[in-house]
């Protein structure tokens, strides 16, 4: 029994429905916010810093969309 549509790896899925890459997903990947600030050279008590994580996990979330997007291209044109 397969659990949420067949979901890959990296989060996409082998249906027609995107499932966005939640934000906690993204921190836990790095084992935590603390961990995820460090790893891009942010401090956790700096409010820029702070703000440029934010914009860096919505990038990632973009480019996780961009990517089931070419992917579901892909698959249309076998």
């Amino acid at each position: 029994m397969s659990s949420r549509n067949d979901t890959n790896d990296n989060g996409l899925q082998g249906s027609d429905s995107y499932v966005p890459l939640t934000t906690y997903a993204i921190h836990k990947s790095y084992g935590g916010w603390p961990n995820f600030m460090h790893c891009h050279g942010l401090k956790e008590w700096d409010l820029h810093d702070q703000d440029t994580a934010k914009r860096i996990v919505e990038g990632i979330k973009q480019d996780h969309r961009e990517e089931w997007e070419e992917e579901r291209r892909s698959m249309r044109r076998r």
